[in-house]
Parts: C-alpha cells; structure tokens; sequence
C-alpha cells in the first residue's frame, strides 16, 4: 500500500463524514476491512474535535502509509492550545479515550493545532 492522503476541509459537522469518505475511497480495495474501520474511527474522533474546538480556519488531514502494516497520520487545525492542554479527560468526552485505545501511539504536537497518530494492523491484501 502506497497511497497517502492530503486532505483539507472546512470545519463543520460534515468534516468528519469527509474525512471518512476519502479514506475508504483511498483504501478500501488495499486494506482489511477492521484496520480502516479503526482508521476511520480515530479520523473522525479527531476531525470532530477539530471543528468543535478550533472553528476558526481550516482542518487538514494527512495519512501517510509506512510498509504494508503501518500508517502514521496527522489532523492538523487552527487551535493553538498549549502542550498538554489537549489530554485524555473524564468529563464525559470519550473521543480521545476511542483513539488512545485504537492507535498504536499518539501526541500532541507541542504547539498544539496538531495531534499525529500511528496505526498499525494486519498486513495489506
């Protein structure tokens, strides 16, 4: 798999059916149905995070592939809270708990606006 993606989208509530739409039209046919139903779970926890709480410019999704069995991946906003800010809470959001579960890592970029993310699954068809 090879494919990468860049996406930019206005934030609104249909940014993360966007965000799922490209992702199954880029890899669908090249990978297994459970890793991109993860991907497209995380994707869209992070997208909608976006444009609730950064609605003032842009979103930008980008997923790049990494061998067969990887893919690292940025949603990148205009919010500019502070490292740290952005964290695992327990004040009824589930959002970020989802990806922490299903990405093999993910951070916050120290400037804030931007949160990466790795996931890796089973091997490509």
């Amino acid at each position: 798999m090879d494919t990468s993606i860049e996406l930019s989208m206005e934030p609104s509530q249909e940014a993360p059916t966007l965000a799922r739409a490209a992702l199954h039209a880029a890899y669908a046919d090249s990978m297994p149905a459970v890793v991109l139903q993860d991907l497209k779970i995380i994707v869209s926890e992070l997208v909608g995070n976006s444009w609730r709480y950064a609605p003032e410019g842009p979103i930008r999704l980008s997923v790049e592939p990494h061998g067969d069995v990887e893919l690292e991946g940025e949603v990148e906003d205009a919010g500019h809270e502070p490292f740290g800010m952005v964290e695992i809470r327990d004040d009824g959001g589930l959002g970020l708990h989802i990806v922490d579960a299903l990405a093999q890592d993910w951070a916050v970029a120290k400037e804030g606006g931007s949160v990466r993310f790795t996931l890796a699954g089973q091997a490509v068809q």
